[in-house]
């Protein structure tokens, strides 16, 4: 079945008493447990699986996903940071951490821009670039235009209003 999170959770539990040094199936059970929105003990299982392989980007990006959601934005920016220490060119990364960037007021438009450049279809951080940079006061339309033509018809009525 399907988003059975809770389903996913006992079979990686299971998994993990079999097997108690598999970093992949603490991290699997972080995800689970990060779409139910359990993001503290998310974050508990991307840490053991941080612990088992010190060098696992993606559960460095998603416990840093999972601790903006508790509101510890440094430390998400911190777990990001490695994540991009340890992948260079990990758009999510990059993206996620812009988006904690935005919410401490530190300057962010850069990451959206670096996202787009490792993912040059990367909807959301065109998205969000442009909201960023229409507030900022800065040129905004391309990336409502790139937007549109990746399918975000918002962005086809952003674009048409505003860039007209």
């Amino acid at each position: 079945m399907q988003n059975d999170h809770n389903g996913a959770i006992a079979d990686y539990t299971k998994a993990i008493e079999l097997k108690p040094d598999e970093a992949l199936a603490y991290y699997s059970r972080g995800c689970s447990k990060a779409n139910l929105k359990d993001h503290l003990r998310a974050i508990a299982d991307y840490t053991k699986a941080i612990e088992l392989k010190p060098e696992y980007s993606f559960a460095y990006n998603l416990r840093g996903v999972s601790k903006a959601k508790v509101n510890d934005l440094e430390g998400a920016i911190k777990d990001h940071n490695k994540a991009i220490e340890i992948k260079s060119d990990y758009a999510d990364a990059y993206y996620f951490r812009a988006n904690s960037k935005k919410k401490l007021g530190i300057p962010f438009v850069s990451d959206y821009t670096k996202a787009i450049e490792l993912k040059p279809d990367y909807l959301d951080a065109y998205l969000n670039r442009a909201n960023s940079k229409k507030t900022l006061g800065n040129p905004f339309c391309s990336d409502y235009k790139k937007a549109c033509e990746l399918g975000d018809p918002q962005s086809c009525d952003c674009h048409n209003a505003d860039c007209i």
